[in-house]
């Protein structure tokens, strides 16, 4: 009997000394904090994103109607029957207005008293 008590105490005893390396439960755990952090950052990287293609649309909408602004200050100066109200962008092209950069695919531009009054502008992105 006394045999086998120390062969079982020199077992666990010897087990518990060479205890090495992570548990399946403990990896797991690990992996699926770091897919969380991952899906969180793929998530704001998106939205940054988003909102940075948005800040740039809207950018090109205001270079457009500071152009269009432009085009009927000059009209006004040299044609002074300029008709105020709402023109395509396909008008506007028409009738000269020139824009650098990205142009609106179509919409609608309103303006009175020699500037634009409302503008509702598609412009691909």
């Amino acid at each position: 009997m006394i045999y086998l008590y120390i062969v079982k105490v020199g077992y666990l005893t010897m087990n518990k000394l060479n205890k090495k390396g992570f548990t399946l439960i403990e990896l797991m755990a690990v992996v699926i904090i770091l897919i969380i952090i991952i899906f969180i950052a793929i998530n704001k990287i998106n939205d940054s994103s988003q909102k940075t293609k948005n800040n740039t649309l809207i950018a090109n909408a205001g270079t457009y109607i500071k152009a269009v602004n432009g085009f009927i200050a000059e009209e006004s100066i040299t044609d002074d029957d300029f008709d105020s109200g709402s023109y395509s962008v396909l008008d506007l092209q028409a009738l000269g207005v020139n824009v650098s950069g990205t142009k609106p695919s179509s919409g609608v531009v309103t303006f009175k008293d020699a500037e634009v009054d409302y503008a509702c502008l598609i412009i691909d992105g």
